[in-house]
Order: C-alpha cells, then structure tokens, then sequence
C-alpha cells in the first residue's frame, strides 16, 4: 500500500473507537512515516477538553484498535498532553492481510443499552476476563447480586447528581440526534440506540430546555425517578466489570486499552456489552471542584464505598463499569464521521 492508503486503513480502525455519547474527539493526521492522533472538538460545549478523563479513555479505545489491526505489531504510547501535541503515533505499516477490511472483530463492537437475558456469564469466561490487564490496569468483576446492588447505589447518587446538572444536561441533548432531523449527522448519539419506554422520545424532546427540567426536578423530584431506571440494569446484572487502574492520564489511557480490548473480546463471543460511565464521571467532576454544592456531600458519601467494593489501593480510581450479558436484541449502531472528515495532511 502507499502510505496514503495505508492512513485510510489505519483510520478506519480508529474511528470505529467508542466515545463518551458518540462524539468522536478527534482528527488524525499522517507524513511520509507516522500516523497522528490529535483531538479536535465536535463542539463548543464539550466537557471533557482534550485532557479530560473521557477524552483519554477514548484515546486508548483508538490505540488499542489500531493495536489489534496491527497484530499487535506496535505499541502506542500516550505522549505529551501539551495544547496541539498529538496524543501517540504509530507508524505507517500495513495491517496484516487477515486484519484488513471490516471483517476485523474490531469493527463489529458496539454497545447495546438493551435489556440482557438472565442467562449467566459462563466460567471458563469470567477466568479469561479476571486475566486481562493492561500494565497496573485490572478488571475487578462483580456478579454476586449484593456486590451489583452496592455498586447500582452508589450509580444511583451520581446519575441523581448528574440530572441536575446544567452543564452535562446541555451537553446531552446537543449530542442526541433524533430521526429526519435537519441537524442529524454522523456524530452525537442516535435516539434509536437508547432503550426508551412507550413515550419515552416524546419526554426527551419535552425535557430538551434545562429550564423545564430544572422545575420538574425541584417540584416534582423528578430526577429521583430518572436515576432509578437508570441504574436498575446494573442490579438485574448478569455481571458487571469495572475498569480499574492509576489515576494518572497514563492510567486513564492504558484504561482505555483495556476497555476496547474486553469491549471487542466480548462483542466476538456474542455477548452484549453497555458502558456505565456515570460513577466515573462524577468523581471526575468532584476532584475537579465541578460539582453542584448541594451535590458534593451526597457524591462523597456515595463514592466512599467504591474502594473497598473494588478493591482499590492508594492512587487507584475507577475507570469505567461494563454491564455485560447475552442481548435480546440486536440494536442499531450510531455513525461515524466520514474518514474525509477525520484523516488530514500533516
């Protein structure tokens, strides 16, 4: 291949990477010999920023795609942070010829948000996924119903604290992108992926102004009711794996890794799979001093059970949650932007 096509391949694999509500923060770009991951915003009311916690994890979901492609012939290295630095590079080299096309199980992840069956996760599974690690990251599995419970209330305090939050509110219904809608486009998070009940598009677009919600939550408390449907699959299980490692941008990146990673062995053994990233992100938030005051204190108490549910040691947090079970439906995959889009001359 000529680099230039070599750069589209490569290309392909990373943007099939998954990202917090579709938003695909990136651009890539290539020379004569190396192929770049920078960030790029999709839009101004981004949360994360291109050091965010978010960003990083999807920055590592991209390296391990390309990792995979490869045949694990490379290993990308998160580099400098600083502003307009790319994130890693890799070096223009063709994919093996078993790798190439959209054949690859890379391709067919996807997150299905989806009601699973009660089916339980095999053993002989569970004893690979216990084995999988990326340096210090680890998975820490929970199945027993008491250890998904402990973790569905501490999910329940921080989706609470997540709808009444302006900023993440807004950000949410930018990002919803609904059918036959004049700004429907190849990024943001398709309608049709979520699993809304009877009417439950039509109470989106009712709750889209934060002004409206604002007032639900303070008369009618309506925020309560909307935690509790969103945590109640974790309870139902089958099994939970949560992401743990560092608190670095390393960790945040080598967690990343390992997410795809599992993401991708488990979509190819025919088992659904659907991100949690609420616990994660309010701890983010709280370290960062952005959260609501009157939030603070619950997220705290809340959060205080994680490291012993978890097993975390000193200068470790949580990176991701994955519910994980067999689907009852095949969902629809969101778009991603167009490789004209993403892939641009250094």
């Amino acid at each position: 291949m000529s680099p230039g096509e070599t750069a589209r391949v490569l290309a392909e694999a990373a943007r099939a990477a998954p990202s917090a509500d579709n938003s695909q923060p990136w651009q890539f770009s290539c020379n004569a010999t190396h192929f770049f991951c920078h960030y790029s915003a999709r839009s101004a009311l981004d949360p994360f920023g291109p050091g965010g916690h978010a960003t990083l994890l999807s920055v590592g979901a991209v390296a391990e795609n390309l990792h995979q492609l490869l045949g694990g012939r490379i290993e990308p290295a998160l580099e400098d942070l600083a502003q307009g630095a790319p994130y890693f590079s890799v070096p223009l080299i063709d994919p093996p010829s078993s790798a190439a096309g959209a054949s690859h199980p890379l391709f067919a992840r996807h997150t299905n948000r989806f009601p699973f069956k009660r089916q339980h996760v095999p053993t002989a599974l569970i004893a690979e996924l216990a084995t999988m690690s990326e340096g210090p990251t680890r998975l820490v599995l929970l199945g027993e119903q008491s250890a998904r419970n402990r973790l569905a209330d501490i999910a329940k305090t921080c989706c609470q604290a997540r709808f009444c939050n302006r900023e993440l509110h807004e950000w949410l219904m930018d990002s919803l992108r609904w059918p036959n809608e004049q700004r429907e486009s190849d990024d943001g998070l398709d309608v049709n992926t979520l699993d809304l009940p009877p009417g439950g598009r039509r109470f989106m677009r009712f709750i889209r102004p934060w002004q409206r919600l604002e007032r639900l939550n303070h008369w009618l408390g309506l925020y309560r009711v909307m935690a509790l449907a969103e945590v109640q699959p974790l309870r139902q299980g089958p099994l939970i794996a949560c992401v743990v490692g560092e608190e670095t941008p390393q960790g945040s990146f080598s967690a990343g890794r390992l997410m795809q990673r599992t993401w991708i062995h488990l979509n190819s053994r025919g088992w659904a799979v659907h991100p949690y990233y609420v616990v994660p992100d309010q701890y983010t938030r709280l370290k960062a001093g952005r959260l609501p005051e009157s939030w603070v204190e619950p997220v705290i108490r809340a959060l205080a059970d994680l490291p012993a549910l978890l097993g975390l040691s000193h200068g470790e947090r949580m990176h991701m949650a994955l519910r994980i079970g067999l689907p009852t439906k095949t969902p629809p995959r969101s778009r991603r932007l167009s490789i004209e889009h993403l892939l641009v001359d250094d």
